[in-house]
């Protein structure tokens, strides 16, 4: 009977506390690629502050700072760029928006606002020729909650992938395939994404502002049922 009590506990504890599992290892470049901490260190302006291998968010989803609705965007900014990649931002998986295509590049910016009325809005901020040069996604959208929303990664190497900062939606056996940091103190975060096998997670990097971190909605409610559901059975035992 103990034994059977301290199988059940353990299953409830790891069950409940199901998330983005952190750090993870990352591994060096092929050479001539920046690393990521390169890359971190360049986008945050000083060397080793924001730790690639230690400083790893388990964050999967965010929200706008500040009451709704916000008319303030936050700033999207992509700062390093692999060929044939884009990056969008999703509430339901299945329907993610593009914010920057497959031509953005080093350097490609774009503002996201969000609208009354549940719309968002992308506009393009590089100074380019215009938004399709610089593979900015401009337009108003639907289908995005600012108080929940992830990003998406969607390649075009080896048949098309999609990829999530939520790595339950990922396939196995590797999911972690976006890595999240946040600068101590400030809403600037930096997310990395890995498209291929060498999980150097250099191949697009993105600096995002305005945006703060809100756990994953399912995992929330799915941590309120279970923690109800592992209570009662183990009562239930305890009485037999």
């Amino acid at each position: 009977m103990i034994r059977k009590l301290i199988l059940l506990a353990t299953l409830c504890v790891v069950t409940v506390m199901a998330t983005n599992v952190r750090p993870v290892t990352v591994n060096s470049p092929p050479g001539g690629e920046q690393s990521l901490q390169q890359i971190l260190d360049t986008i945050y302006g000083c060397t080793g502050c924001v730790s690639a291998a230690n400083d790893q968010s388990t964050a999967a989803y965010w929200q706008l700072m500040g009451g709704p609705p916000k008319q303030t965007a936050p700033i999207i900014e992509a700062v390093n760029a692999a060929a044939g990649n884009a990056i969008g931002i999703y509430t339901d998986p299945a329907a993610p928006i593009l914010i920057f295509t497959a031509a953005s590049y080093t350097g490609s910016a774009a503002t996201i606002k969000f609208n009354v009325g549940g719309t968002l809005s992308i506009f393009d901020t590089t100074g380019g020729a215009s938004c399709a040069v610089d593979g900015v996604n401009c337009g108003t959208f639907t289908g995005i909650d600012q108080h929940d929303f992830g990003f998406v990664l969607e390649t075009n190497n080896a048949g098309g992938h999609t990829y999530y900062t939520d790595d339950s939606l990922n396939p196995g056996p590797d999911q972690a395939r976006a890595l999240a940091y946040r600068e101590a103190g400030s809403d600037r975060w930096t997310l990395a994404f890995e498209d291929g096998t060498d999980f150097d997670y250099n191949d697009k990097v993105m600096s995002i502002e305005s945006i703060t971190a809100v756990p994953e909605p399912a995992s929330v409610i799915l941590f309120g049922t279970l923690l109800v559901l592992c209570a009662s059975g183990l009562r239930r035992r305890r009485v037999s």
